[in-house]
């Protein structure tokens, strides 16, 4: 496992931003706990699983370029290959932890 040599400020600037709910149960009984974050009218919210592994579960968004989504069988394969040809690897400084803007 890798190690960062300093904090991505971004990040730092986006966790400070996100709100914890508590806990709650889903439609479907599933416990959850909600992450949510809003700014410029917008807002996105995804609930994070209280019991197994903290997978996300769901996503509830009120922005146009984001949808809901539900999570679901973790673990199940997707019958995913690997692309043919050549796999190109980004280059160093790309993104996320890039100081490029």
């Amino acid at each position: 496992m890798g190690t960062f040599a300093e904090p991505d400020a971004a990040s730092a600037k986006l966790a400070a931003q996100l709100h914890k709910g508590q806990a709650t149960v889903l439609e479907n009984g599933q416990q959850v706990v909600p992450i949510s974050i809003a700014a410029h009218g917008a807002s996105v919210t995804w609930y994070a699983a209280t019991t197994g592994k903290p997978h996300y579960v769901r996503q509830d968004a009120v922005r146009s370029d984001m949808v809901d989504v539900t999570y679901s069988d973790f673990g199940t394969p997707v019958n995913a290959a690997a692309p043919a040809g050549k796999v190109e690897e980004a280059p160093t400084g790309a993104w996320p932890n890039s100081k490029l803007h």
